[in-house]
């Protein structure tokens, strides 16, 4: 039920995180069949949530359902070939090397080539990361759904999730207000919201850093 922060307070030196990666892995290498998850076409597992199921859709198996009706495209009209006027060959006036057409067109592939390169990195250079994502933490993973996190809070101990994961995390009635990573009284009045204006004063607060991650905003 995604409760590992939970589940993980009876096995010691273990957290939440820890035991649902091993649970996942268990059902993506198929020894474990759970209905609550659901491999994606790369064979990674994801929780689904009961408030929010993902839709699936499968072929109907119902005889009696009526089958749709095929529809049958338009076919378009043929277009006209048009004739091409034929040169003649003493017309001095509109005769061109083909040596000299060639040079003329790789002239003007490479104009557009390095137009269009131009652009880019004009485009990369103008655009600040506060303009191309909503929050300062972009591809951070979340320690209880293993997705990338949804307005990123941070506690007191340093550990940052969703906030949506703190609130169902601390909102168990057995485990109330506790903390899955130090197993220490957390409340959701201490957690502070991760924002573009925050996140220099809280960068080196952070202890659960995904290996490899690079932020964007330094």
């Amino acid at each position: 039920n995604g409760k590992w922060g939970i589940f993980s307070m009876a096995i010691p030196g273990r957290v939440g995180y820890q035991c649902s990666n091993f649970y996942r892995h268990l059902i993506e290498s198929g020894e474990l069949k759970d209905n609550n998850y659901e491999l994606d076409e790369k064979g990674k597992a994801h929780y689904i949530f009961q408030k929010g199921r993902r839709k699936t859709w499968a072929k109907s198996t119902d005889p009696n359902e009526p089958k749709p009706k095929p529809v049958r495209e338009k076919k378009k009209p043929a277009k006209k070939k048009k004739k091409k006027k034929k040169k003649k060959k003493d017309d001095d006036e509109d005769y061109c090397p083909s040596s000299y057409k060639k040079k003329k067109k790789n002239e003007t592939t490479e104009s557009n080539e390095n137009i269009n390169n131009n652009n880019n990195n004009n485009n990369d250079e103008e655009i600040p990361p506060e303009m191309k994502y909503s929050h300062p933490l972009p591809e951070f993973i979340d320690s209880i759904t293993l997705d990338e996190v949804e307005e990123p809070a941070i506690s007191p101990y340093g550990h940052v999730m969703s906030r949506s994961s703190w609130s169902r995390t601390l909102g168990q009635q057995d485990y109330k207000n506790i903390c899955p990573f130090t197993k220490k009284q957390l409340h959701k009045r201490d957690l502070v919201l991760l924002t573009w204006d925050n996140i220099n004063e809280y960068h080196d607060k952070i202890v659960n850093f995904p290996s490899g991650y690079k932020p964007v905003y330094r």
